[in-house]
């Protein structure tokens, strides 16, 4: 005899389930991936208001490239620190202060380029160690400590720039900045090729190594890691000094782009050339990308090769504005609506992985 057959039917709870459960993972895999997305349907707005011969001209792409990755290595080491649980505003200040010791030392001292840039490094460095002491000795949350260093970083730029001068700015006419960041390997910007390098390191460090594990753990649970043998003020102190490096890379090639410095480059834009003294546009840029990117805001989660799409996006929406010669009201107000967007996606994903 054989055996009775199972039956196939559900019932209409049972299949209500099943396309729930169904509908959320792809709700999830939409938000995931929600920034590549918007990329595409980015690309194909602009491919329909610009000639395509002008939008996708060779020229164009390799100066959202070169953009994309001037800001990019800040962008990196600013993912890799969020996925650690630390938000850092002090890129900023020290950024800033990192333009003014260089000016001063390579321009107004006449110091060699390779020992100015050693010291504006090192004063990057500094204020890295601050914040971390700040985090990690004194308990103050990153978000507030690096605040207060960002300001306290911006005021002596003040001092250091009006003792140098009483422009507000202060304008590069040695040829070595310039020629470092005019580099091109087979005709394309080097710069290109060392952000490419430290995405593809990025990558390896934080999806095969036991340090990539270690930040995950800290920035998804703290508790959990410190009782798993992870020493999460270590970490703070790593991610604050990439923070410090990224930032330096990106404020010489913002430096070496616009050839002045200024109290500007430390607001970190994705445009680095234009009008007399240069235009830079003022919005977080690292942070918006990451969260762009799925890098959650709060630590823990995200995929740090990402960023590329984040930062693509923000460089296509400036280079698009560009080509179309949008007022300056209409790009502020773009840039306004492209942040909440990274905020709503993360609030979004946060809320994803509760169901």
């Amino acid at each position: 005899m054989s055996a009775p057959a199972v039956s196939q039917n559900r019932t209409p709870s049972q299949n209500s389930w099943i396309l729930t459960s169904r509908g959320k993972q792809i709700l999830r895999l939409i938000l995931d991936n929600g920034i590549f997305l918007a990329l595409l349907a980015e690309i194909a707005i602009f491919a329909f208001l610009i000639p395509p011969e002008i939008f996708f001209s060779s020229r164009n792409v390799i100066n959202i490239m070169r953009s994309v990755s001037g800001v990019g290595i800040l962008a990196i080491f600013y993912g890799i620190a969020l996925t650690a649980g630390v938000i850092d505003f002090s890129y900023m200040g020290l950024m800033t202060l990192s333009a003014m010791v260089f000016a001063l030392t390579y321009q107004i001292w006449q110091l060699p380029f390779v020992a100015a840039c050693l010291l504006s490094l090192a004063v990057a460095v500094a204020g890295a160690i601050v914040n971390a002491l700040l985090v990690t000795k004194a308990r103050v949350a990153s978000i507030i400590a690096t605040i207060a260093v960002s300001l306290l970083a911006l005021g002596l730029s003040y001092f250091l720039l009006f003792a140098m001068t009483n422009e507000a700015y202060v304008r590069f006419k040695r040829q070595e900045l310039r020629e470092l960041i005019a580099t091109r390997w087979f005709d394309i910007p080097a710069i290109i090729f060392v952000f490419l390098a430290v995405l593809i390191l990025a990558w390896v460090v934080m999806n095969h190594t036991k340090l990539g594990a270690h930040l995950y753990a800290v920035g998804g649970n703290r508790r959990a890691a410190i009782l798993n043998g992870v020493n999460p003020n270590r970490l703070t102190y790593l991610v604050f000094i990439g923070l410090a490096v990224g930032g330096w890379v990106a404020v010489l090639y913002l430096m070496g782009r616009a050839l002045y410095a200024s109290l500007i480059p430390g607001a970190i834009g994705l445009t680095a050339g234009g009008g007399a003294q240069g235009t830079l546009i003022v919005r977080p840029d690292p942070l918006v990308a990451c969260l762009l990117a799925g890098i959650a805001l709060f630590g823990g989660s995200g995929k740090i090769q990402r960023i590329l799409f984040g930062l693509l996006f923000l460089a296509v929406l400036s280079s698009g504005m560009g080509l179309l010669n949008a007022p300056g009201a209409v790009r502020v107000t773009v840039d306004g609506l492209a942040i909440i967007l990274a905020l709503l996606l993360d609030s979004a994903r946060r809320a994803a992985e509760k169901w």
